[in-house]
């Protein structure tokens, strides 16, 4: 819409530039007229592209919200209410899960399988959560998550790195693991404290 303000825009400013070569007065008020016009659509235009604007945000940031908690609810799944098939459901039908302690990567009947472990596992509960998510279509965004876990037998919490990709509101893909241990060398050439 903004490309096509402008254009009239110029279309507006050539017809200007004409005018001050016509001689007849009439000529002069029909391109008066027009330009009028033009810059009534123009700023028409403007004004629709830039509520359009902030209607994208505002959902945008609605989306966001909504992936959030789909997120938690999946976690709350997991771990509070210990149901693998309540896990399950939220995958898409076609989804697949590349899990932390899995060497597979599971579909259909194998995500509730590995649930049937993972969310089985004792005191299993999540300490902190940290989520990133980014919009790729208007149907998929991923969540990029830093999620730190916790269970009975684990000496100390683990922190691991978890991707769901949503699609439609259901995971079309969740990809976990361990954070590894922090590269000193990597660490010196990022700049980080």
């Amino acid at each position: 819409m903004r490309i096509i303000a402008i254009s009239l825009l110029g279309v507006c400013l050539l017809c200007g530039l004409a005018k001050m070569a016509m001689k007849n007065e009439n000529s002069k008020k029909s391109c008066d007229n027009a330009c009028g016009a033009l810059m009534f659509v123009a700023l028409a235009l403007i004004g629709v592209s830039q509520l359009s604007d902030e209607k994208e945000k505002y959902e945008h940031t609605d989306k966001k919200q909504e992936i959030a908690n789909l997120t938690d609810k999946w976690i709350n799944n997991v771990t509070k209410k210990n149901d693998p098939k309540a896990v399950a459901k939220m995958f898409c039908r076609d989804g697949n899960l590349v899990a932390t302690v899995s060497q597979i990567i599971r579909k259909g009947d194998n995500i509730r399988k590995y649930f049937d472990f993972f969310a089985k596992l004792p005191e299993i509960e999540v300490k902190d959560r940290k989520y990133s998510i980014s919009k790729i279509t208007p149907d998929v965004y991923v969540n990029t998550a830093f999620i730190t876990w916790k269970w009975k037998g684990l000496d100390e919490p683990i922190v691991v790195r978890m991707t769901f990709v949503f699609r439609n509101k259901c995971i079309f893909q969740l990809h976990a693991s361990a954070l590894p241990e922090l590269n000193e060398s990597l660490k010196k050439i990022s700049g980080l404290p």
